[in-house]
């Protein structure tokens, strides 16, 4: 188990109280990234859990807004647990999220709901290649654990042939890093693109987000196609981390429908820093894509607003700007927060284990668009 509660996390720890959660730049900071035009929400983050009679131990670790994220502000955060206790804890990678647990928890529904405004900024990364320059020793050191496979982000060989096929003997990482973008958006089609009716579709997506099925399967949703970019990434050591995160689509604010989960990846650039990339919505906006009713439903479902057709331009801003109509709950995959089961693939939706064994948790994202940014606490 590693779950960490140090003095890191005191931020975190006031932010409980309802003061303002502010973003901590230390390795994190990305100096040629900008922050951008904003929007504001309040957002609403509902926990289901059902427990057992007899059970002797709850244990739940939640997302929360990450605090290391430069491009978003977090204020006015409450946690409503009815009879749980609550604390901030650390994964393995620096992540933060709300423990809830309680010894002897009450039998049947037990809900925890946290709230909060948050005030997120549009990312707009300085893209001269002439700006940047291969990593150092030093650097490819510190950044290794971003070069590294995980349990579903793994370089085999025929990935490692596609990078290497697609980057040649490129030095630069900008331009490397674009060359893997155009290569994995053409030969990988979002599942959403599928024309067919569920019962006989042919483009699919892995569930687990695996390089390796998205590679062989051509297709796969924004996790698979991420993961595959990442993998490919890292085989030509490009620092490369998936985010975790929801998009807050226009078409339900305001109404009582969860809104998903969401991924993007950053590339760390020499002088830049964690440079972001959306090939999943880069993917739907590609040439060639001219879809029939039930398709343009699918894609409409991913944006959450009208899909208007290819748009090169489009493309091209998912490398290295990302909206501002989201928020990152964590980075990286392989998580140990401090359960008793295997690491976790990702936890933006929560994980829950009663006595020890994995647990259903029922969760559900809903927001408000604010007309303008609440003021931040000093």
């Amino acid at each position: 188990m590693i779950a960490h509660r140090t003095g890191l996390l005191c931020t975190l720890l006031f932010a409980l109280s309802g003061c303002a959660m502010e973003a901590k730049p230390g390795a994190e900071f990305a100096p040629g990234v900008a922050r951008g035009a904003s929007l504001a929400f309040e957002i609403r983050h509902e926990f289901t859990i059902d427990v057992p009679d007899a059970a002797t131990r709850l244990d739940a670790w939640l997302p929360m807004p990450s605090p290391n994220d430069q491009f978003q502000d977090v204020t006015q955060w409450i946690v409503d647990e009815g009879r749980l206790e609550t604390e901030v804890i650390e994964d393995n990678w620096g992540n933060a999220f709300l423990h809830v647990f309680r010894d002897d928890p009450d039998a049947g529904v037990n809900t925890v709901t946290t709230t909060f405004r948050l005030t997120r900024f549009e990312e707009i990364a300085e893209l001269d290649p002439e700006g940047t320059r291969g990593h150092t020793l030093a650097e490819q050191t510190e950044l290794a654990p971003w070069t590294a496979p995980t349990a579903m982000t793994v370089s085999d060989p025929e990935i490692k042939a596609m990078a290497a096929e697609a980057v040649g003997a490129e030095p630069n990482p900008i331009r490397a890093a674009r060359k893997l973008y155009d290569t994995v958006i053409e030969r990988v089609e979002h599942a959403a693109k599928d024309p067919n009716p569920d019962s006989a579709r042919v483009l699919h997506a892995t569930g687990r987000g695996s390089s390796q099925l998205c590679f062989t399967s051509g297709s796969g949703d924004d996790v698979d196609i991420h993961a595959l970019y990442a993998a490919a990434a890292r085989s030509i050591g490009l620092p490369c981390r998936i985010v975790f995160g929801s998009r807050l689509k226009p078409d339900l604010a305001g109404k009582d429908v969860d809104q998903g989960v969401h991924t993007w990846v950053e590339i760390n650039v020499p002088n830049v820093g964690w440079i972001p990339l959306d090939l999943a919505l880069a993917d739907l906006y590609a040439p060639g894509f001219d879809p029939n009713a039930v398709a343009r439903e699918r894609a409409e479902q991913v944006l959450g607003e009208t899909y208007t057709g290819p748009d090169p331009s489009r493309v091209d801003f998912y490398f290295g700007h990302v909206d501002a109509r989201r928020v990152s709950w964590h980075w990286g995959r392989d998580l140990d927060v401090g359960q008793f089961e295997a690491p976790l693939l990702s936890n933006a939706t929560g994980y829950v284990e009663v006595d020890g064994i994995p647990t259903e948790v029922r969760r559900k994202l809903t927001y408000v668009e604010l007309d303008e940014s609440p003021p931040t606490s000093e």
